[in-house]
């Protein structure tokens, strides 16, 4: 008997996977993506990596899924255990991790809103006894003790590791970048059948390679003889997660104008990422690093007709990220500068820096040089160790639109660096010091700052050093 009625057709699909849904069970029915762990109809991946709120939403989305919404008291438990599973054996009590969650309006409207948009209430969610609490901050964290975990209200600036959920695919399908499901007999035709044409990523008869390792070597078609006319080829390089990649051309010659070379950084697809440069001509590159902030780099090579060269070689590899990290002042000034400073930063950069005094001493900023882009890349000063601290500053643009000298009112300093992706800048170059430090004249203009500090701190804080020029 056929079943014409739309509702029954509904009715009759529910019906069939309702012991997926309810048991919770795994099914040969469907698959995720590689790296994916499997439950009922979704995907979950936990990444250990530590982001805001936002730049976690941003890493999920690139993987096609979104940050978890928990939707049940099962899935809660699951969500624990698999935390659990994927985290080290310090971190299993304690564990904090950000859910895709945030409050809309103060909870006002007892509201909360999803990282893909959904509007959800608040009182569908598993929270801690004193919350939600919107004076808290925004964005749900889980924390986890006991394989229990219990959501509470916090700062999206809080650097956490994050879980992912994506849809299944039906068995037989390939699982698209930005999360859709394509018949897996569909790679590779030249058509762009997910909408982003990721299910072209991996196609070596049209010159289109997928690289996943830690280094490996990138070279135009017949390197070092001439490459073909009309070309169009594509390596998407991917490393562990938490690692940039860094690509260096040992040789780079095509013709001026017509035949280029485009560096794309950020997601695994076009349409994720961002223009890093694009190259032409005869170069010497061999000491110029192109740097990804994040674990993709996609690199294109477009032709024309006529005028070929010899091509390129490059070669890439991965490194950890390792900005950011706790700074003991002293009363000698101490120089903090930005990754690769003073060349460019990456872009995507989250770097957090806990600069500490002795106890009783406040903490000095001075500003020696600031190049950032105006709006998009900043960095936040705060006062304290976390990012609930009272702010102090916020840093963008150039040197001269900012103050430079910056103080704390107690023995810690949180400083916090956000780069967008797209164009960077030469970065900072900043000195840190325990105690008040005031360098050449321009530093008398902050002296309505400083005798404000004065009822601010404790007679031990107001530990001076001049050097006057």
């Amino acid at each position: 008997m056929l079943i014409r009625h739309p509702a029954a057709i509904l009715a009759a699909i529910l019906g069939y996977f309702s012991p997926i849904f309810s048991q919770g069970q795994n099914s040969s029915l469907f698959v995720c993506p590689n790296g994916w762990e499997l439950r009922g109809l979704h995907c979950y991946k936990f990444f250990s990596i530590r982001h805001s709120w936002e730049k976690a939403a941003e890493l999920c989305r690139r993987y096609g899924s979104d940050l978890e919404v928990v939707e049940s008291f099962a899935e809660n438990n699951y969500t624990a255990g698999l935390v659990t599973r994927s985290a080290g054996p310090a971190d299993r009590n304690g564990q904090h991790y950000w859910l895709g969650l945030a409050s809309l309006d103060d909870l006002r409207t007892n509201t909360l809103e999803s990282a893909a948009g959904l509007l959800v209430s608040q009182y569908a969610g598993f929270w801690d006894q004193t919350q939600p609490d919107p004076r808290s901050g925004e964005c749900v964290d889980v924390t986890l003790m006991d394989n229990q975990q219990s959501w509470e209200l916090t700062t999206c600036e809080s650097l956490l590791p994050f879980l992912c959920r994506t849809a299944a695919c039906p068995a037989g399908s390939y699982h698209c970048s930005n999360g859709r499901c394509v018949n897996a007999q569909f790679r590779c035709d030249n058509q762009n059948d997910c909408g982003d044409w990721s299910d072209e990523l991996d196609c070596p008869s049209s010159c289109h390679y997928y690289m996943a390792s830690s280094g490996d070597v990138v070279e135009s078609p017949n390197y070092p003889h001439k490459y073909q006319p009309l070309a169009d080829c594509k390596w998407t390089l991917e490393g562990p997660q938490g690692h940039n990649i860094l690509l260096q051309f040992q040789e780079f010659e095509t013709e001026k104008s017509f035949d280029t070379v485009q560096i794309l950084v950020g997601g695994r697809t076009e349409d994720k990422s961002v223009n890093l440069a694009t190259l032409s001509g005869k170069q010497d590159l061999s000491n110029k690093l192109f740097v990804s902030a994040s674990n993709f780099m996609i690199v294109k090579f477009s032709t024309d007709a006529s005028v070929e060269r010899k091509g390129f070689r490059a070669s890439w590899k991965t490194e950890p990220q390792t900005c950011g990290g706790i700074l003991r002042a002293t009363p000698q000034p101490q120089s903090l500068t930005s990754p690769g400073y003073p060349q460019d930063y990456p872009g995507g950069l989250e770097c957090l820096y806990i600069i500490g005094a002795q106890v009783g001493r406040i903490v000095t900023l001075e500003i020696e040089d600031l190049d950032l882009e105006t709006n998009r890349d900043y960095i936040l000063i705060r006062n304290g160790d976390n990012p609930k601290g009272q702010p102090i500053a916020r840093l963008t643009g150039t040197r001269e639109d900012n103050p430079h000298l910056i103080m704390s009112t107690g023995s810690q300093l949180y400083m916090y660096f956000k780069t967008s992706l797209g164009d960077s800048r030469r970065g900072f170059r900043i000195k840190y010091l325990q105690g008040l430090y005031l360098r050449n004249i321009y530093a008398f203009k902050f002296l309505s700052y400083f005798i404000t500090l004065a009822y601010l701190v404790s007679h031990t804080n107001r530990c001076c050093m001049y050097g006057v020029w």
